[in-house]
């Protein structure tokens, strides 16, 4: 039935597949449609109509998570879907990459990845995935990810910092929106990471929260002198947007945001600088 009314839908551009249930996709084939068995028909239909895809979500919504078995993974190889697939603008994936079959599954998040050059907007949560350094240095293997992205979000994951970077500087040319949700740093430091950021010249906004380090153990971050004066020095009246958390019985500010291009170097030298840990 699915099949059927989406092999008609010539001129869909765009797909969500949400849930918002934590759904065990255990059950035999054909006895109950699942949210993998949704992902998969619809990216079926694409291969096989050559449907001009521009934006694909699988929003869970920190909820669920994928089984590999169900994905059809060497469709995502095949010369019809990866053609289709290559008018990608806009990918987001909320779900748990490590649960179930963590190899199948990221092996089907990378190949999204790596099929789509004409990617723009990209967000990835995480969801404290173990495998998330590999999978971010499985990018670098081709050199099609992140060339002319503008928008990347990342949520709920660990990275390294050289690897993720020698990444990220793809875009350096064309990034306009980089967003960080929970994410930690291994082997670098936040302090170092926001002043690389520097070299991207068209960047507008910059989201940091509740960011942290690896250093035997999670080190939690904070920006503590921004509540007194969250102004940037000559823009104006630009400010940052702080967000506060209660942390060992004391308020911290472990958000912070800023929006302005043209103030965009000072604010990374500012928030580079007040960066620390919580004591």
């Amino acid at each position: 039935m699915l099949q059927t009314i989406l092999e008609r839908l010539q001129n869909c551009k765009s797909f969500r597949v949400y849930s918002y249930g934590d759904l065990e996709e255990g059950g035999r084939a054909g006895e109950y449609l699942y949210p993998s068995d949704a992902v998969s028909i619809i990216l079926s239909i694409v291969a096989e109509a050559g449907l001009p895809v521009k934006s694909f979500f699988v929003d869970f919504n920190c909820q669920g998570s994928l089984d590999g078995k169900r994905l059809q993974m060497q469709l995502y190889k095949q010369p019809t879907f990866i053609a289709a697939w290559a008018n990608l603008e806009e990918l987001l994936l909320d779900h748990y990459l490590s649960c179930g079959f963590p190899s199948a599954t990221l092996e089907w998040a990378r190949d999204l990845v790596l099929h789509a050059p004409c990617l723009k907007r990209l967000s990835l949560h995480f969801h404290n995935c173990r495998e998330a350094p590999s999978f971010i240095c499985s990018l670098l293997s081709s050199p099609v990810p992140f060339q002319g992205l503008q928008e990347l979000k990342l949520a709920c994951g660990h990275f390294t910092m050289d690897t993720f970077l020698n990444l990220l500087l793809r875009s350096r040319l064309t990034l306009r929106r980089l967003s960080f949700w929970f994410m930690f740093i291994e082997s670098g430091t936040w302090k170092r990471f926001l002043t690389e950021l520097r070299v991207f010249q068209h960047l507008e906004e910059i989201i940091v929260e509740f960011p942290s380090e690896y250093r035997d153990g999670i080190i939690r971050l904070e920006v503590p002198t921004l509540e007194a004066n969250p102004i940037v020095p000559g823009s104006n009246g630009r400010e940052f947007k702080l967000r506060f958390k209660k942390w060992k019985w004391a308020r911290r500010v472990m958000s912070a945001s800023f929006k302005g291009r043209a103030d965009m170097d000072k604010a990374l030298e500012i928030l580079a600088a007040d960066v620390q840990d919580i004591g």
